[in-house]
């Protein structure tokens, strides 16, 4: 059966089922993958003292509480529960002492001095026999239709089942495109990405694969979007991205440890989001008279590097912003009509550029990564029909 809670104003599906026999299902997996995201949330949410959690004392120094390490040590509690033998939930446990033994064993060099004996010596009273606990859960992709269809969200009760079904397989279908193009950046020569050996037989052939790929998030949002997140099975992806090598170069060792290392690196989990589209679609005030666009559908992608400076998640934002930029470019270029691009639109009319700037918003990043010179790299993708939606409106 399914319940509906509503989350910091999202409505979200959860699924309830009587236990049975786990079986090591990609479903499983997924399932406890999700668990331990939202234990790791739950573990920095831990009070350690008035106006001090774990997360902040992590936010400033995280190794003086490892919490990473401590989420790769949860335990299951009980079996995974299923619905019709497809669906599961899987609920995971750490101690508290286990973050109490990492706040009371961090070098005194990383140590937040708020955390003081005393508070260290509350803290083994309060925390002693007290679990965290969080629960995850996976939904099959030949079952995210039926679960998004069925949904009692009263928000969504005015939203047709075929309406929710389209979003939702546009929604799926923009989170595998964000797998793929994270496996198409690994690079796997000094100047070579594995995404430019592709032919479109070989995009397609990952891309039908990431769309195979169980739901760790089916949420239906108050801002009428089905978000949609993929979980990756990660060694299953690193055998996919070998096999669209020819057989010489699959045998390569450099190449096979190069992906292998790109793929563990990738986000366990890709978002993708897709608005509900209006009842009569082909009425656009930009697009009247005019057939939908050929690149309607297609995920739209940039990224951008940012300079190492003294605070990484400043420099991540720099390097978000100018990847913004680069996507707000990639939109402009888009053929508009026969004689003209949306960026030459825009520039005549304050209307269409309000429009993508308005779509711009609803681009998410897809990758982040960290360098050794502190630099940033971010990944930002968009579902291109969310410009064509702002330009409906």
């Amino acid at each position: 059966m399914m319940m509906k809670r509503s989350i910091a104003g999202v409505s979200c599906l959860i699924l309830l089922a009587p236990i049975a026999m786990a079986q090591q299902r990609p479903e499983v997996r997924a399932a406890e993958e999700s668990a331990r995201q939202q234990l790791r949330g739950q573990v920095m949410a831990l009070t350690v003292a008035p106006g001090l959690t774990v997360r902040s004392i992590a936010d400033r120094q995280a190794s003086a509480v490892g919490v990473d390490e401590i989420v790769a040590g949860a335990q299951q509690v009980g079996g995974p529960r299923w619905v019709d033998s497809d669906i599961v939930q899987v609920k995971m446990q750490v101690p508290a002492t286990a973050v109490l033994k990492k706040l009371t064993d961090a070098p005194a060099d990383v140590r937040d001095p708020r955390v003081t004996p005393g508070v260290l010596q509350r803290l083994a009273r309060e925390w002693a026999g007290r679990q965290v606990q969080a629960s995850g859960q996976a939904v099959p992709a030949e079952k995210i239709a039926a679960a998004v269809a069925a949904s009692p969200s009263d928000d969504w009760a005015d939203v047709p089942g075929d309406r929710r079904i389209d979003a939702a397989r546009r929604a799926q279908a923009s989170a595998a495109q964000g797998i793929v193009a994270a496996g198409g950046a690994i690079r796997v020569g000094p100047n070579e990405t594995l995404g430019q050996s592709w032919d479109a037989g070989a995009a397609k052939a990952v891309a039908d694969w990431a769309m195979t790929l169980p739901a760790t998030r089916v949420l239906l949002r108050d801002d009428r979007q089905v978000e949609i997140g993929l979980f990756v099975d990660k060694p299953g992806y690193s055998s996919q991205l070998l096999g669209t090598l020819p057989a010489d170069r699959r045998e390569a060792v450099a190449v096979g440890k190069a992906i292998a290392a790109g793929v563990t690196a990738m986000p366990t989990v890709f978002v993708g989001r897709a608005s509900v589209v209006a009842a009569a679609p082909s009425v656009r005030p930009v697009l009247a008279g005019r057939a939908s666009p050929a690149w309607a559908g297609r995920l739209l992608t940039a990224d951008a590097t940012a300079p190492g400076g003294p605070d990484r998640l400043r420099t991540a934002r720099t390097a978000e912003t100018a990847a913004a930029r680069s996507l707000r470019a990639v939109i402009d270029a888009l053929p508009l009509d026969e004689s003209n691009t949306i960026g030459q639109v825009a520039k005549r009319d304050p209307a269409v550029d309000e429009a993508v700037n308005r779509a711009l918003t609803r681009a998410r990043p897809y990758q982040v990564d960290y360098h050794a010179d502190g630099s940033v790299t971010l990944r930002l993708s968009l579902d291109s029909i969310e410009v064509v939606d702002a330009l409906s409106r």
